[in-house]
Order: structure tokens, then C-alpha cells, then sequence
């Protein structure tokens, strides 16, 4: 494959001799297979796609190099918009890594999405690309008061601090009893 040149396929190894034989993310479907540019800042994928306004969407996609040297340097936008750092995989071929970025799209209506590899090594620069989405996040929080008397004595394992402030994760166990003491949630329920 020359430099620049791509293809779709279910293994790497398929396309180059010198390749790693990596499947797709999943093992069940195709990939985008790349033979890395060595001119700067040249779109390798691009695709518009209609969105809502003022809706925050979760993009991702997820690459590995196919060969050892000099891994892919990928670097994602919206709109022309980057969406964080430069994302570098690692050079471990068939290895796949998860690029993730929240995006809002304020007054748009559509999301040109593209993808450039930044790293223009001539030797090696061979990587894949799977699984890339654009969806709508949906966020929800909630929050919970714990009311500690002087008279309960709760043991939460070496390390643990809980100073006034914090926020913890905990959960309800089965036997809904520690140290003999009984509680349960504010709901009244005292199952998991």
C-alpha cells in the first residue's frame, strides 16, 4: 500500500506483509486500515452527520497501530473544532485504545466530523481505526445525607477517610448489618 492509501477490511495483515494480523475491535466486522500520510495535517476519514442544538455528544473511536514503529499520532474535530490533545497510540500493534471527548453543538446542526493523523513518519505509521460514534450523553446525579452519631462504629477498611465534604460511593450490603448496627436507606429500603 503506498503512503496515504487506506482500505476496509477484517485484518491488517491482509494488506501489508509487514503488518500485524490485528481483527477489528470486535473480531466480527470490518475496520478502517491505514498506510499513514506523510503529508502534515491531511484529513485521513471525514463525514458530516446531522445533530440537535445545545445537546453535549460523546464522541470516541478507537485505533491501534498495526505496525511497531512509529505509532499514529491521531488528533479529532468537530466543525474544524479539535476535540482534545493529540491522541498517540502506543506501538504495540493490534493493542486497541479508546480516544474519548465530550462535545457540545451549541447552534449547530450538523457535525463535520474528521480525523488526522498527525505523525508523518515515512517507516511505520500503520494503523487502524474502528467503532467511531457520535452520540448523545445523558448525564443524571444524585445525592445522598449520611448522619453519623458518636455511638456507631463503622470499620471501612485500612486507608479510608471520610472528612466532611467528601464524596463516596457506598453500598448496601445483603446482610444490611455491620458491627451489629442496623440501617438502611432513606427510602426505607435496606436491600443492595
Amino acid at each position: 500500500m503506498p503512503q496515504g492509501a487506506y482500505c476496509i477490511g477484517k485484518n491488517s495483515g491482509v494488506f501489508h506483509p509487514g503488518w500485524s494480523a490485528c481483527p477489528d475491535k470486535q473480531g466480527t466486522g470490518k475496520m478502517l486500515i491505514c498506510d499513514g500520510a506523510v503529508i502534515p495535517n491531511e484529513n485521513i476519514w471525514c463525514q458530516t452527520v446531522n445533530i440537535e442544538q445545545n445537546k453535549s455528544y460523546a464522541f470516541s473511536a478507537w485505533v491501534t497501530a498495526v505496525f511497531s514503529r512509529a505509532p499514529p499520532i491521531m488528533q479529532f474535530s468537530i466543525n474544524g473544532e479539535l476535540l482534545g490533545e493529540p491522541f498517540g497510540a502506543n506501538n504495540t500493534p493490534c493493542e486497541w485504545q479508546e480516544f474519548f471527548h465530550v462535545w457540545n453543538s451549541s447552534q449547530n446542526t450538523s457535525a463535520n466530523i474528521c480525523i488526522v493523523n498527525q505523525n508523518t513518519e515515512g517507516q511505520g505509521n500503520d494503523f487502524a481505526i474502528d467503532n467511531i460514534s457520535l452520540r448523545e450523553t445523558c448525564f443524571d446525579t444524585d445525592s445522598v445525607v449520611i448522619n453519623i452519631t458518636d455511638s456507631v462504629a463503622i470499620d471501612l477498611g485500612s486507608g479510608f477517610k471520610f472528612c466532611p465534604g467528601d464524596v463516596k460511593v457506598l453500598e448496601n450490603l445483603a446482610s444490611n448489618e455491620i458491627n451489629g448496627a442496623q440501617y438502611s436507606w432513606s427510602t426505607g429500603e435496606s436491600t443492595e
